[in-house]
């Protein structure tokens, strides 16, 4: 009822949590409770922002009403998404709030195995219905013979994301969008960065682990999907032929209970494609684009190989008085295109911004630095980085607190140089790795076409770039585990002395160049590893008489990756 979701709202204002009871609801616009509407009759196209907007006939399904069957079509909604399941549509529709009204953004559908559409959603039932949340499980009638599966819908309050979880016969898990770019981002290396033109066959593999970046035509919005399982795999879906050619939209993989949440960030210029001429790489371009918000803004600059490089805007706070656009020099190997988008917040995002971190966090629950611990079996309750160690340790000899903690800083600097030990030995391990997959290629014969090798040793060789840098800094690999404990010992005889705390942030600057040099080089790594592994998917593909090679390769790299996170628990 009224009250009821108005006392609701006034207590969230507050911080207070709150549940609503049973009752009549009423309908709030602009509120983020979420609702469930019966449209009461049958559309045979997708609705339009008109109708969304004037809901004209339209019954509001009371709360805690999960018996209803729906006359028309079911409609889920809050105030940032309108999801439309029509008995006569392709799965989802996802209709994103913008300033101009809703608009259709995405299409979000799970398919059996021998279907490649959904035509049609015959039947819908509620499982969950309140203002905290509303749960739908629909059924999904693929095309030809192959048959019906079943899916969950499940829409929270305040959240433009919506969450898909596989029921029975859910092979695999679709979000289509019109998509410019597919980014597989890495938090701390380059990220790979793909369009029509990379996608050579109908359906592509993406080297993403958990979650991929589909930046929609326009420029206003992305849509990130995030998935919980390093084994469902990624696909990019392309149609079409030579100018006509675009990215139709992302495949996970599925089956019951795997979860696909998708999550759209909606902002004019939230993303901006650029192209240049590639002799002007190494000058000075103006984008002529300016940041909407404050953030910490990623552009990825992609070079004539196909290869990406990553970097970092200025993290300048915006200010009304200036409004100039923003300047990059993109360096020789670029190609003469690049991307730019928010990758996290700055302590000046407003928080009405969303940005994928964020959306990394709300799902997985789980940070850049945490997820790269966690998927490589580094992650401990502590999880002692030298940038989290440092910041402790110098806030205790900032205030003086050094002597009275001077136990417990030894145990913690003796905690990071185990760690920077622990991930030099991961590293050690993917460089014995690439050796092992590059005699495998040199010792193949006539068993793989030149091109497919070449195509493979091209990621070897940027592996090795990445090790053979971080051997460079650190002049060998056992010296980082070195240096590293070499440092925690002089922090340690700090203790107690005057000028303690300049001299303990000096040393803390230095290993935290090792553990960023590290964590770089791990995650190039594991992006090799990956892209690694779909190359040689697509190898069997293009070249059927290489199969059995590229089915070895792939059997090393699964194994690989099953032994590294089996010797992290």
């Amino acid at each position: 009822m009224l009250g009821n979701r108005l006392g609701c709202l006034w207590l969230a204002l507050l911080g207070v949590g709150a549940s609503a009871g049973a009752g009549d609801s009423e309908y709030l616009p602009g509120t983020p409770f979420t609702y469930l509407f019966d449209t009461r009759s049958r559309s045979a196209r997708p609705l339009s922002a008109g109708a969304i907007a004037a809901k004209q006939g339209w019954t509001l399904v009371p709360e805690d009403d999960t018996e209803r069957a729906f006359r028309g079509d079911a409609v889920l909604l809050n105030d940032k998404l309108t999801v439309v399941l029509r008995r006569q549509g392709p799965g989802a529709e996802v209709y994103a709030q913008t300033a101009a009204g809703p608009k259709l953004r995405a299409v979000v559908m799970a398919a059996p195995a021998k279907a490649v559409a959904v035509t049609g959603v015959p039947s819908v039932r509620i499982v969950e219905n309140s203002p905290g949340a509303v749960m739908v499980e629909a059924d999904l009638h693929g095309d030809g013979s192959s048959g019906t599966c079943t899916a969950g819908y499940r829409l929270t309050p305040g959240q433009a994301m919506l969450e898909m979880t596989g029921g029975q016969a859910a092979d695999r898990l679709f979000a289509w969008s019109k998509t410019r770019h597919v980014v597989v981002p890495d938090f701390f290396a380059d990220d790979m960065v793909f369009d029509a033109s990379s996608c050579d066959l109908p359906r592509f593999g993406l080297p993403a682990e958990n979650f991929l970046l589909n930046l929609i035509e326009g420029g206003d919005s992305m849509l990130m999907c995030v998935w919980r399982s390093a084994d469902q795999q990624a696909y990019a879906v392309a149609t079409g032929e030579g100018p006509g050619r675009a990215i139709r939209g992302c495949e996970i993989g599925g089956g019951a209970d795997k979860t696909l949440w998708v999550a759209l960030m909606e902002q004019p210029g939230v993303w901006f494609h650029r192209t240049f001429a590639a002799d002007r790489a190494t000058s000075p371009i103006d984008l002529d684009w300016k940041r909407p918000f404050d953030a910490r803004w990623r552009v990825d600059y992609v070079r004539a190989d196909g290869g990406t490089d990553s970097r970092a805007l200025p993290n300048v706070v915006l200010s009304h008085a200036s409004d100039e656009s923003t300047s990059v020099r993109p360096g020789g190997r670029s190609s003469g295109r690049l991307i730019v988008y928010p990758l996290d917040r700055s302590p000046e995002t407003p928080l009405t911004a969303v940005c994928p971190i964020d959306v990394l966090r709300n799902t997985l629950g789980v940070g850049p630095c945490q997820y790269v611990l966690r998927s490589e079996g580094l992650a401990t309750d502590t999880n002692p980085t030298p940038a989290s160690v440092m910041e402790w340790v110098e806030k205790r000899f900032d205030g003086g607190k050094d002597e009275e903690s001077a136990d417990e800083i030894g145990r913690r600097l003796e905690a990071m140089a185990g760690h920077v030990a622990h991930v030099q030995a991961r590293i050690d391990q993917y460089a014995a790795f690439s050796r092992q997959i590059r005699t495998l290629c040199e010792s193949s014969g006539d068993a793989a076409e030149p091109a497919a090798i070449e195509r493979l040793t091209d990621v070897l060789d940027e592996m090795d770039r990445s090790l053979a840098a971080l051997f460079e800094a650190t002049d060998a690999p056992a010296s980082a585990k070195a240096l590293a404990s070499q440092i925690a010992s002089q922090i340690a005889g700090l203790i107690g002395k005057q000028g303690a705390a300049a001299e303990c942030r000096r040393l803390g600057e230095e290993v935290r160049r090792i553990g960023a040099l590290q964590d770089r080089t791990l995650s190039k790594c594991r992006m090799a590893v990956r892209w690694l592994r779909q190359q040689a998917r697509m190898t069997a593909i293009r070249n059927p008489r290489a199969a059995e090679f590229a089915r070895e390769v792939r059997i090393r790299i699964d194994q690989f990756i099953e032994g590294q996170m089996a010797r992290g628990q």
